[in-house]
């Protein structure tokens, strides 16, 4: 096993250019987070100081990580539920947590952390149950099974909503229009609403480098935006983008000065309903942590969880920091409360 650091520009973008990558991309059911050019994109929006890429080869493949640096000599993995793109299982347990550790501590780290990461990944299966390693549970990954054609999407819906469910559809069908918007004009939409959305008063935003991502993507011919106008006004988005019989929700947000008519449900619910029905899906992935929403829509959630070595203050104040705002966000989810109120009360 070799395992290598990359952390220049040139070194990184040489690597997410290179056939080898595609290769692995192309090659396997991976999430649209690890799509080369958009990825490249967003890494160099962060900037070199923020990212590193970690290449690890063995006899049967390849696979690469990428890195960002937290606090107190914490590195963890920036893809979450997937951190490796990878075409070979994770063998020896001892010598990947040696050698991944002797990478790290090249950049100042000490520790090393698997970000939300699905619990049955191969990294997490090789590295869980090994000794001076901590595993938390993190909120799971919502999944809507569509062999249904959606039947039972529809119905979480209307249960979430109770009875006024279908008046709400009818009232939003008076109030919004909706229109399906691609690359230029898809991208200005996106910044137009992300900068009048609550996420901008509250400063969980995109940043810099998932703009640069979501732009990337919407040039590709995969993704899709849906934009919900009232009056002429853009008052919410929803981008997806498709990958072989799995549609993945990428993001998605609302004007704030919209929010009593709920955009963002309409696109969610009924709309999400209308745009993939028929068309011949198996899944459609949610992405992202669970939400009294997501929650009622979907048909089944993938286990995640945080790993992190070597067990020190750093790596347990992160993961308790982070199981403390799942407890936080699910006590929310159970008063049927969203993430702008979790975004408005965590901390307080």
């Amino acid at each position: 096993m070799k395992v290598t650091l990359l952390v220049t520009g040139e070194e990184m973008r040489g690597l997410l250019s290179s056939s080898a990558v595609n290769d692995l991309w192309s090659g396997g059911a991976h999430l649209p987070y690890w799509q080369p050019a958009a990825l490249a994109a967003r890494i160099e929006a962060l900037g070199r100081h923020e990212v590193a890429l970690l290449v690890i080869e063995g006899d049967g493949g390849m696979a690469v990580g990428v890195l960002r640096q937290r606090r107190n000599g914490v590195i963890s993995t920036l893809i979450p539920r997937e951190p490796f793109l990878a075409n070979e299982p994770f063998g020896d347990a001892d010598m990947l947590r040696t050698q991944l550790l002797r990478s790290v501590e090249r950049i100042g780290a000490r520790a090393f952390h698997l970000h939300e990461t699905e619990r049955n990944a191969p990294v997490v299966e090789c590295l869980a149950d090994q000794p001076d390693t901590a595993v938390v549970m993190r909120l799971p990954n919502p999944v809507i099974d569509w062999h249904d054609d959606g039947a039972d999407m529809l119905i979480g819906a209307q249960r979430h909503f109770g009875r006024t469910f279908w008046r709400r559809v009818r009232r939003w069908d008076r109030e919004f229009e909706v229109t399906m918007v691609r690359e230029d004009a898809a991208i200005d939409v996106m910044e137009h609403i992300e900068r009048r959305s609550w996420k901008a008063r509250r400063g969980t935003h995109l940043d810099e480098g998932e703009l640069a991502f979501y732009r990337a993507l919407l040039r590709r011919d995969e993704c899709l935006l849906t934009l919900a106008t009232a009056g002429g006004v853009p008052a919410a988005y929803f981008m997806e983008m498709r990958l072989g019989d799995v549609v993945y929700g990428m993001q998605s947000s609302y004007a704030e000065t919209f929010a009593r008519l709920s955009p963002g449900a309409f696109l969610t619910t009924i709309g999400l309903h209308r745009r993939w029905h028929g068309s011949g899906i198996a899944t459609y992935d949610l992405l992202g942590g669970s939400g009294p929403l997501k929650d009622a829509l979907a048909s089944r959630a993938i286990p995640r969880v945080d790993v992190a070595w070597p067990v020190c203050a750093a790596t347990r104040d992160l993961l308790g920091e982070r199981v403390r705002f799942d407890r936080h966000r699910t006590a929310a989810s159970e008063r049927g409360r969203g993430a702008r109120h979790v975004a408005a009360t965590y901390g307080s």
